[in-house]
């Protein structure tokens, strides 16, 4: 029964990291696209939400990256725990899934905010 209980988290986690590198390809392409918006717009108000957006963009690049790590450390202490047959690293990777989970749903919903706040922009500027 325990296998079960790791090998369903280990999907999940699978899940997370290949969504959380398609995002951050994601803001590749909508770093080139707002470069390319500053390029042909110089007014200070397209100006201002450049700025803003290379900001955004920024942070949740890093915020992906941390998340990213963690993830991956995350699943090393759950093989360590598994290998040294260590229930209570189990058990305390088991209260970390959580908080990983609850990070990954905040950033996947500040990405699909920031992605649609600047689609929107796109569709003013372009």
């Amino acid at each position: 029964m325990q296998t079960a209980h790791i090998n369903s988290p280990s999907s999940e986690h699978a899940e997370w990291l290949s969504e959380l590198s398609f995002h951050k390809d994601e803001l590749a392409i909508f770093k080139k696209q707002l470069t390319d918006v500053a390029g042909k717009n110089t007014a200070v108000e397209i100006m201002k939400l450049v700025e803003h957006f290379e900001n955004q963009f920024l942070v949740r690049t890093e915020n992906i990256d941390i998340l990213h790590h963690d993830i991956n450390e995350h699943l090393g202490k759950i093989a360590q725990g598994l290998q040294e047959k260590t229930n209570q690293l189990l058990r305390d990777e088991a209260s970390h899934h959580r908080t990983l989970k609850e990070k990954y749903n905040t950033e996947s919903k500040l990405f699909a905010d920031l992605k649609a706040e600047f689609n929107k922009f796109l569709s003013k500027v372009l």
